[in-house]
C-alpha cells in the first residue's frame, strides 16, 4: 500500500501505513477456510458462495512491515491508491475470494471494514514512482487499508516478528502482471469453505 493509506488500529483508530509498527495492533478479520502464512499466494486458493457471514472481526498483531518504492500504482475509486498485485477481499457476483487491484473490474464489491460493500466504480493505473509499505498479520493475514479489507500478501519465513526491512518493487503493466492474481480466474479458486484456525491477539477488544 502507498504512504498515507489509512490502516484501522484493533481500537478503532485509524492512523498512516507508513507510521504502523511491528507489534502493533490491528482490525483484522478471521476467515474461515483460508491458508494463513503460507509461503505462495494461497489466498487465491480461496472461494466461497457462502458469503461474509462465517467471517469474525478480530484482532491481530502486525509481525513484519516492509518499506519500498514501486515504479506504479492504481487509484481504485478515486481515493484507494495501491500497487498493482494488492490483492482485495471481493464479491464478485455469488462468490467471494480475492482479487488483485489490477485485475478488479467496475461493477465489483469491495468489502468494507464493517461488512458492508463499496462498488468499484473505476480502477485507474498511474504511471508514476511511489513509496510503499507492506504489513505482514501472522494469523489472519488481514487488515484494514482506506477502509477496505486487504490481505498482507507478503511473506516473510526468514525474519521473526516484531521485525522491519526496506526494499524496492518493481513495475507491472496489462492484466496479470507476475505477483497477481484472482480467486476469480479460470481454474483459480477451490471453492474451500472449511475452518481454519488462526493465532495471536484475539483477546483484544476490536472497536469498529
Amino acid at each position: 500500500m502507498l504512504y498515507g493509506t489509512l490502516v484501522r488500529l484493533a481500537d478503532g483508530r485509524v492512523v498512516p501505513i507508513e507510521n504502523v509498527k511491528p507489534g502493533d495492533a490491528v482490525a483484522s478479520l478471521d476467515i474461515p477456510g483460508l491458508e494463513r502464512d503460507a509461503d505462495y499466494p494461497a489466498q487465491f486458493d480461496w472461494l466461497t458462495t457462502a458469503g461474509i457471514n462465517a467471517m469474525t472481526l478480530r484482532a491481530a498483531t502486525v509481525g513484519h512491515v516492509r518499506h519500498g518504492e514501486h515504479d506504479g500504482f492504481f487509484v481504485i475509486n478515486g481515493r484507494i491508491k495501491v500497487t498493482f498485485e494488492h490483492p482485495f477481499l471481493v464479491r464478485r457476483r455469488d462468490q467471494v475470494g480475492f482479487c488483485s487491484a489490477e485485475l478488479l473490474r467496475p461493477g465489483d464489491f469491495l468489502i468494507r471494514h464493517d461488512l458492508s460493500e463499496e462498488y468499484v466504480a473505476s480502477v485507474q493505473r498511474v504511471d508514476a514512482p511511489a513509496r510503499t509499505v507492506a504489513l505482514l498479520v501472522p494469523g489472519t493475514n488481514l487488515y484494514v487499508a482506506d477502509g477496505v479489507w486487504v490481505h498482507n500478501q507478503i511473506v516473510v519465513p526468514s525474519l521473526g516478528s516484531g521485525s522491519s526491512d526496506s526494499g524496492s518493487g518493481g513495475s507491472g503493466s496489462g492484466s496479470g502482471s507476475k505477483g497477481s492474481g484472482s480467486s476469480f480466474g479460470s481454474g483459480s479458486g477451490s471453492g474451500s469453505s472449511g475452518s481454519g484456525s488462526s493465532s495471536g491477539s484475539g483477546s483484544i477488544t476490536v472497536e469498529f
